[in-house]
Protein backbone atom coordinates (compact mmCIF):
# COMPACT_ATOMS: atom_id res chain seq x y z
CA UNK A 1 0.00 0.00 0.00
CA UNK A 2 2.97 2.57 0.88
CA UNK A 3 5.05 1.35 -1.95
CA UNK A 4 1.74 1.70 -4.72
CA UNK A 5 1.32 5.34 -2.73
CA UNK A 6 5.28 6.76 -3.54
CA UNK A 7 4.82 5.59 -6.93
CA UNK A 8 1.22 7.11 -7.76
CA UNK A 9 2.73 10.08 -6.14
CA UNK A 10 5.58 10.29 -8.31
CA UNK A 11 3.82 9.25 -11.09
CA UNK A 12 1.21 12.55 -10.48
CA UNK A 13 4.79 14.45 -10.28
CA UNK A 14 5.47 13.02 -13.66
CA UNK A 15 8.73 11.79 -11.95
CA UNK A 16 9.20 8.18 -14.52
CA UNK A 17 10.32 4.46 -12.96
CA UNK A 18 13.66 4.61 -13.88
CA UNK A 19 14.18 7.94 -11.65
CA UNK A 20 12.29 6.51 -9.04
CA UNK A 21 13.98 2.75 -8.48
CA UNK A 22 17.33 4.79 -8.49
CA UNK A 23 15.28 6.90 -5.57
CA UNK A 24 14.50 3.49 -3.89
CA UNK A 25 18.51 2.59 -3.80
CA UNK A 26 19.28 5.86 -2.06
CA UNK A 27 16.44 4.74 0.53
CA UNK A 28 13.67 7.02 -0.61
CA UNK A 29 11.08 4.42 -0.73
CA UNK A 30 7.85 5.98 0.77
CA UNK A 31 5.90 9.40 0.15
CA UNK A 32 7.02 10.19 4.08
CA UNK A 33 10.97 9.29 3.36
CA UNK A 34 10.63 12.78 2.06
CA UNK A 35 10.00 14.55 5.30
CA UNK A 36 12.80 16.48 6.58
CA UNK A 37 14.75 17.17 3.12
CA UNK A 38 14.85 20.49 1.78
CA UNK A 39 15.89 21.78 -1.44
CA UNK A 40 19.62 21.02 -1.26
CA UNK A 41 18.79 17.87 -0.05
CA UNK A 42 17.27 16.55 -3.15
CA UNK A 43 19.45 18.56 -5.34
CA UNK A 44 22.05 16.49 -3.70
CA UNK A 45 20.43 12.92 -4.12
CA UNK A 46 20.09 13.47 -7.40
CA UNK A 47 23.90 13.85 -7.79
CA UNK A 48 24.36 10.90 -5.96
CA UNK A 49 21.49 9.09 -8.62
CA UNK A 50 23.81 10.65 -11.34
CA UNK A 51 26.72 9.66 -9.92
CA UNK A 52 26.94 7.15 -7.26
CA UNK A 53 30.21 5.74 -7.29
CA UNK A 54 31.51 2.32 -6.76
CA UNK A 55 31.27 -0.68 -8.43
CA UNK A 56 28.35 -3.12 -9.82
CA UNK A 57 27.53 -5.73 -7.87
CA UNK A 58 26.96 -8.96 -9.22
CA UNK A 59 28.58 -11.97 -11.48
CA UNK A 60 30.25 -12.12 -15.32
CA UNK A 61 31.20 -9.38 -16.85
CA UNK A 62 29.20 -6.61 -15.32
CA UNK A 63 30.91 -7.10 -11.82
CA UNK A 64 33.05 -4.96 -10.61
CA UNK A 65 32.83 -2.28 -13.36
CA UNK A 66 32.32 1.09 -12.49
CA UNK A 67 28.66 2.60 -11.27
CA UNK A 68 27.80 4.84 -13.95
CA UNK A 69 24.37 5.92 -12.01
CA UNK A 70 21.04 6.59 -13.55
CA UNK A 71 20.15 9.64 -16.07
CA UNK A 72 18.08 12.28 -14.12
CA UNK A 73 17.06 14.71 -16.60
CA UNK A 74 16.57 18.71 -15.34
CA UNK A 75 12.86 18.17 -15.37
CA UNK A 76 12.75 14.95 -13.14
CA UNK A 77 14.95 16.95 -10.90
CA UNK A 78 12.97 19.88 -10.97
CA UNK A 79 9.63 17.59 -10.19
CA UNK A 80 11.46 15.82 -7.61
CA UNK A 81 12.13 19.22 -5.53
CA UNK A 82 8.84 20.27 -6.13
CA UNK A 83 7.41 16.85 -4.57
CA UNK A 84 9.65 16.89 -1.41
CA UNK A 85 8.91 20.63 -1.01
CA UNK A 86 4.92 19.76 -1.54
CA UNK A 87 5.11 16.33 0.99
CA UNK A 88 6.99 18.80 3.91
CA UNK A 89 4.16 21.43 3.61
CA UNK A 90 1.44 19.45 4.37
CA UNK A 91 3.59 18.23 7.30
CA UNK A 92 4.62 21.28 8.40
CA UNK A 93 0.84 22.88 8.15
CA UNK A 94 -0.62 19.60 9.54
CA UNK A 95 -2.72 19.03 6.95
CA UNK A 96 -3.95 14.89 5.90
CA UNK A 97 -1.48 14.04 3.01
CA UNK A 98 -3.64 12.10 0.12
CA UNK A 99 -1.21 10.76 -3.00
CA UNK A 100 -3.67 10.48 -4.91
CA UNK A 101 -4.95 14.00 -4.44
CA UNK A 102 -1.62 15.49 -5.03
CA UNK A 103 -1.85 16.50 -8.76
CA UNK A 104 0.87 18.06 -10.45
CA UNK A 105 -1.29 20.89 -10.84
CA UNK A 106 -1.43 21.00 -6.77
CA UNK A 107 2.28 20.45 -6.19
CA UNK A 108 3.00 23.43 -8.76
CA UNK A 109 0.67 25.72 -6.82
CA UNK A 110 2.50 25.28 -3.68
CA UNK A 111 5.98 25.23 -5.13
CA UNK A 112 4.95 29.01 -6.81
CA UNK A 113 4.43 30.10 -3.68
CA UNK A 114 7.68 28.59 -2.13
CA UNK A 115 10.18 30.75 0.07
CA UNK A 116 13.97 30.50 -1.13
CA UNK A 117 15.27 29.41 2.21
CA UNK A 118 18.59 28.38 1.13
CA UNK A 119 19.86 31.63 -0.70
CA UNK A 120 17.80 34.29 1.00
CA UNK A 121 19.98 37.08 0.63
CA UNK A 122 20.21 36.27 -3.09
CA UNK A 123 16.31 36.63 -3.50
CA UNK A 124 16.16 40.08 -5.17
CA UNK A 125 12.47 40.47 -4.66
CA UNK A 126 12.49 39.73 -0.86
CA UNK A 127 12.11 42.98 1.19
CA UNK A 128 14.60 44.41 3.71
CA UNK A 129 12.70 43.42 7.20
CA UNK A 130 14.76 45.41 9.77
CA UNK A 131 14.12 44.71 13.60
CA UNK A 132 12.01 46.87 15.87
CA UNK A 133 13.51 49.81 17.82
CA UNK A 134 14.64 49.47 21.00
CA UNK A 135 12.02 50.01 23.78
CA UNK A 136 12.90 53.48 25.75
CA UNK A 137 9.84 53.78 27.45
CA UNK A 138 6.54 52.08 28.76
CA UNK A 139 4.61 54.77 26.63
CA UNK A 140 5.79 53.06 23.87
CA UNK A 141 5.07 49.43 24.50
CA UNK A 142 2.06 49.81 22.36
CA UNK A 143 3.92 50.94 19.02
CA UNK A 144 6.72 48.45 20.12
CA UNK A 145 4.27 45.44 19.71
CA UNK A 146 3.12 46.51 16.97
CA UNK A 147 6.58 46.77 15.11
CA UNK A 148 7.07 42.49 16.96
CA UNK A 149 3.87 41.72 14.84
CA UNK A 150 4.88 43.24 11.59
CA UNK A 151 7.85 41.39 11.40
CA UNK A 152 7.05 38.53 12.77
CA UNK A 153 4.25 38.41 10.43
CA UNK A 154 6.78 39.23 7.35
CA UNK A 155 9.65 37.47 8.38
CA UNK A 156 9.64 33.92 7.63
CA UNK A 157 10.72 31.27 9.34
CA UNK A 158 12.90 27.78 8.48
CA UNK A 159 10.24 25.98 6.94
CA UNK A 160 8.91 28.98 5.04
CA UNK A 161 6.47 30.22 7.50
CA UNK A 162 5.86 33.56 8.60
CA UNK A 163 7.52 33.59 12.53
CA UNK A 164 4.14 34.74 13.49
CA UNK A 165 3.26 31.19 14.17
CA UNK A 166 5.26 30.90 17.15
CA UNK A 167 3.31 33.32 19.17
CA UNK A 168 -0.53 32.48 17.65
CA UNK A 169 -2.47 32.59 20.40
CA UNK A 170 -4.24 29.21 20.13
CA UNK A 171 -2.02 25.85 19.51
CA UNK A 172 -5.32 23.26 18.46
CA UNK A 173 -6.08 23.13 14.65
CA UNK A 174 -9.45 25.59 13.69
CA UNK A 175 -11.14 22.09 12.72
CA UNK A 176 -10.34 21.12 16.77
CA UNK A 177 -11.23 24.55 18.20
CA UNK A 178 -14.49 25.40 19.15
CA UNK A 179 -16.24 28.31 17.53
CA UNK A 180 -13.90 27.74 14.99
CA UNK A 181 -14.14 26.06 11.25
CA UNK A 182 -11.01 25.10 8.97
CA UNK A 183 -11.00 27.39 5.70
CA UNK A 184 -9.63 25.05 3.29
CA UNK A 185 -6.77 24.04 1.99
CA UNK A 186 -4.47 27.32 0.94
CA UNK A 187 -7.52 29.75 2.75
CA UNK A 188 -7.52 32.70 3.01
CA UNK A 189 -4.17 32.76 1.69
CA UNK A 190 -1.13 30.75 2.01
CA UNK A 191 0.77 32.74 4.55
CA UNK A 192 -2.37 32.84 6.68
CA UNK A 193 -2.91 29.45 6.99
CA UNK A 194 1.03 29.24 7.42
CA UNK A 195 0.42 31.05 10.26
CA UNK A 196 -2.40 29.52 11.83
CA UNK A 197 -1.64 25.63 11.35
CA UNK A 198 2.25 25.16 11.15
CA UNK A 199 3.25 22.65 13.64
CA UNK A 200 4.73 23.57 17.33
CA UNK A 201 7.41 20.84 17.34
CA UNK A 202 10.45 20.04 15.07
CA UNK A 203 13.92 21.03 14.30
CA UNK A 204 12.10 24.35 12.41
CA UNK A 205 9.99 25.17 15.00
CA UNK A 206 13.29 25.45 17.74
CA UNK A 207 15.37 27.36 15.31
CA UNK A 208 12.26 29.73 14.90
CA UNK A 209 11.49 30.56 18.25
CA UNK A 210 15.25 31.31 19.23
CA UNK A 211 14.69 33.50 16.22
CA UNK A 212 11.63 35.30 17.73
CA UNK A 213 13.78 35.09 21.08
CA UNK A 214 16.32 37.06 19.87
CA UNK A 215 14.12 40.01 17.99
CA UNK A 216 12.43 40.56 21.70
CA UNK A 217 15.94 40.22 23.13
CA UNK A 218 16.89 43.27 20.68
CA UNK A 219 13.56 45.42 21.39
CA UNK A 220 13.75 44.68 25.57
CA UNK A 221 17.08 44.53 26.11
CA UNK A 222 18.65 47.61 28.87
CA UNK A 223 14.74 48.75 28.57
CA UNK A 224 11.93 49.28 30.85
CA UNK A 225 10.43 45.90 29.47
CA UNK A 226 13.39 43.61 30.24
CA UNK A 227 12.96 42.55 33.40
CA UNK A 228 9.43 40.46 32.01
CA UNK A 229 11.02 38.86 29.13
CA UNK A 230 14.77 38.15 30.63
CA UNK A 231 13.65 34.40 32.25
CA UNK A 232 13.08 33.44 28.93
CA UNK A 233 16.69 33.55 27.50
CA UNK A 234 17.63 30.40 29.68
CA UNK A 235 15.68 28.38 26.97
CA UNK A 236 15.84 30.57 24.06
CA UNK A 237 11.78 30.77 24.24
CA UNK A 238 10.47 33.15 22.09
CA UNK A 239 7.34 32.49 22.04
CA UNK A 240 6.89 32.59 26.19
CA UNK A 241 8.89 36.42 26.08
CA UNK A 242 6.27 37.33 23.67
CA UNK A 243 3.52 36.36 25.48
CA UNK A 244 4.95 37.84 28.64
CA UNK A 245 5.58 40.78 27.19
CA UNK A 246 1.99 40.96 26.16
CA UNK A 247 0.38 40.05 29.26
CA UNK A 248 2.13 42.32 31.51
CA UNK A 249 1.22 45.60 29.40
CA UNK A 250 -1.88 44.32 27.70
CA UNK A 251 -3.40 42.83 30.57
CA UNK A 252 -6.11 44.00 32.65
CA UNK A 253 -4.26 46.71 34.65
CA UNK A 254 -2.90 48.01 31.60
CA UNK A 255 -6.90 47.81 29.82
CA UNK A 256 -7.73 50.19 32.62
CA UNK A 257 -5.10 52.42 32.49
CA UNK A 258 -5.62 52.80 28.87
CA UNK A 259 -9.41 53.39 29.24
CA UNK A 260 -9.01 55.61 32.22
CA UNK A 261 -6.30 57.93 30.17
CA UNK A 262 -8.55 57.58 26.79
CA UNK A 263 -11.34 58.93 28.95
CA UNK A 264 -9.45 61.80 30.61
CA UNK A 265 -8.48 62.83 27.22
CA UNK A 266 -11.55 63.29 25.81
CA UNK A 267 -13.19 64.53 29.15
CA UNK A 268 -10.70 67.52 28.98
CA UNK A 269 -9.80 68.20 25.20
CA UNK A 270 -11.15 71.39 23.77
CA UNK A 271 -10.18 73.32 20.87
CA UNK A 272 -10.85 77.44 20.52
CA UNK A 273 -8.17 78.33 17.52
CA UNK A 274 -6.52 80.70 19.98
CA UNK A 275 -3.34 78.63 20.62
CA UNK A 276 -1.16 79.06 17.56
CA UNK A 277 0.80 75.81 18.45
CA UNK A 278 -2.24 73.86 18.72
CA UNK A 279 -3.78 73.17 15.12
CA UNK A 280 -7.40 71.94 14.84
CA UNK A 281 -5.23 68.89 13.19
CA UNK A 282 -3.37 68.02 15.89
CA UNK A 283 -7.05 68.06 18.16
CA UNK A 284 -8.41 65.42 15.73
CA UNK A 285 -5.25 63.39 16.02
CA UNK A 286 -5.57 63.36 19.79
CA UNK A 287 -9.19 63.12 19.98
CA UNK A 288 -8.86 59.75 17.05
CA UNK A 289 -6.44 58.36 19.16
CA UNK A 290 -8.24 58.18 22.91
CA UNK A 291 -11.61 56.64 21.02
CA UNK A 292 -9.02 54.39 19.33
CA UNK A 293 -7.76 53.09 22.70
CA UNK A 294 -11.43 52.61 23.74
CA UNK A 295 -12.12 50.60 21.06
CA UNK A 296 -8.59 48.58 21.16
CA UNK A 297 -9.97 47.81 24.86
CA UNK A 298 -13.53 46.66 24.50
CA UNK A 299 -15.28 50.20 25.32
CA UNK A 300 -16.01 51.14 21.76
CA UNK A 301 -18.08 54.43 21.56
CA UNK A 302 -20.77 54.94 18.80
CA UNK A 303 -20.13 57.26 15.52
CA UNK A 304 -23.02 59.43 16.85
CA UNK A 305 -22.05 60.10 20.52
CA UNK A 306 -17.91 60.90 19.23
CA UNK A 307 -19.50 63.23 16.73
CA UNK A 308 -21.66 65.16 19.21
CA UNK A 309 -18.40 65.31 21.90
CA UNK A 310 -16.36 66.90 19.03
CA UNK A 311 -18.65 69.00 18.72
CA UNK A 312 -19.16 70.26 21.83
CA UNK A 313 -15.01 70.54 22.74
CA UNK A 314 -14.83 72.45 19.66
CA UNK A 315 -15.16 76.37 20.92
CA UNK A 316 -14.18 78.95 18.16
CA UNK A 317 -17.17 81.06 17.07
CA UNK A 318 -15.97 80.59 13.47
CA UNK A 319 -17.39 77.14 13.13
CA UNK A 320 -20.45 77.56 14.37
CA UNK A 321 -22.16 77.50 11.05
CA UNK A 322 -20.30 74.13 10.13
CA UNK A 323 -21.25 72.72 13.63
CA UNK A 324 -25.22 73.26 12.91
CA UNK A 325 -24.86 71.61 9.16
CA UNK A 326 -22.82 68.39 10.83
CA UNK A 327 -25.50 68.65 13.16
CA UNK A 328 -28.52 68.39 10.98
CA UNK A 329 -26.85 66.52 8.28
CA UNK A 330 -27.60 62.89 7.68
CA UNK A 331 -24.10 62.39 6.26
CA UNK A 332 -22.46 64.07 9.00
CA UNK A 333 -24.04 63.58 12.16
CA UNK A 334 -22.88 59.74 12.91
CA UNK A 335 -19.74 59.52 10.98
CA UNK A 336 -16.84 61.16 12.78
CA UNK A 337 -14.52 61.29 9.73
CA UNK A 338 -17.11 63.11 7.23
CA UNK A 339 -17.12 65.37 10.23
CA UNK A 340 -13.28 66.08 10.22
CA UNK A 341 -13.43 66.50 7.03
CA UNK A 342 -16.24 68.78 6.92
CA UNK A 343 -14.49 71.45 9.81
CA UNK A 344 -11.17 71.04 8.35
CA UNK A 345 -12.70 72.34 5.08
CA UNK A 346 -14.52 75.31 6.55
CA UNK A 347 -11.65 76.03 8.98
CA UNK A 348 -9.85 76.69 5.66
CA UNK A 349 -12.31 78.28 3.79
CA UNK A 350 -12.59 81.16 6.64
CA UNK A 351 -8.65 81.26 6.50
CA UNK A 352 -8.63 82.38 2.94
CA UNK A 353 -11.36 84.70 3.24
CA UNK A 354 -10.09 86.00 5.85
CA UNK A 355 -6.56 86.09 4.34
CA UNK A 356 -8.44 88.02 0.84
CA UNK A 357 -10.54 90.70 2.85
CA UNK A 358 -7.35 91.65 5.01
CA UNK A 359 -5.53 92.31 1.25
CA UNK A 360 -7.95 94.05 0.15
CA UNK A 361 -8.36 96.13 2.96
CA UNK A 362 -4.59 96.83 2.60
CA UNK A 363 -4.81 97.91 -0.77
CA UNK A 364 -7.47 100.24 -0.72
CA UNK A 365 -5.81 101.95 2.81
CA UNK A 366 -2.53 102.34 0.73
CA UNK A 367 -4.04 103.73 -2.69
CA UNK A 368 -6.32 106.12 -0.71
CA UNK A 369 -3.10 107.79 1.08
CA UNK A 370 -1.19 108.00 -1.80
CA UNK A 371 -3.96 109.74 -3.76
CA UNK A 372 -4.28 112.01 -0.63
CA UNK A 373 -0.80 113.05 -0.74
CA UNK A 374 -0.44 113.38 -4.20
CA UNK A 375 -3.21 115.90 -4.44
CA UNK A 376 -2.15 118.18 -1.85
CA UNK A 377 1.44 118.02 -3.14
CA UNK A 378 0.08 118.91 -6.59
CA UNK A 379 -1.58 121.56 -5.12
CA UNK A 380 1.14 122.92 -3.39
CA UNK A 381 3.22 123.01 -6.21
CA UNK A 382 0.59 124.58 -8.67
CA UNK A 383 0.50 127.45 -5.69
CA UNK A 384 4.14 127.86 -5.98
CA UNK A 385 4.21 128.29 -9.69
Amino acid sequence: MVAAQFTLYLNNCNVNNVVRLALIDQGLDTCDSFLGFNDGDMKAVCRRIIQPGGTLPGRGAAAGRANRGTPVTFVSEINLRKACFYRNYMNRIQRTFVAAAATMILVQDVWDDRFDLENPDRDVEREVIKDPAPMVKVDDIKKTLEDIDNVLNKRKGLGGSPLAYTTRDTLTLPENTPGEADQGFGMASREAESIRRTRHDGPAYRQDNIAVRAIIRHVAHGGPAWAWVSSFGRHSNGRGAYHALRTHYFGGSYTTRAVTKADATIENLHWDGRAKNYPLEKFFEQLNKAYTDLDENGEPVTEAKKVRHMLQSIRDPRLEAAKNTIMISDAHKENLAASVSHLAQALDMIKTTTVSTRNISTTQTHGGRGQGRGGRGGRGRGNAR
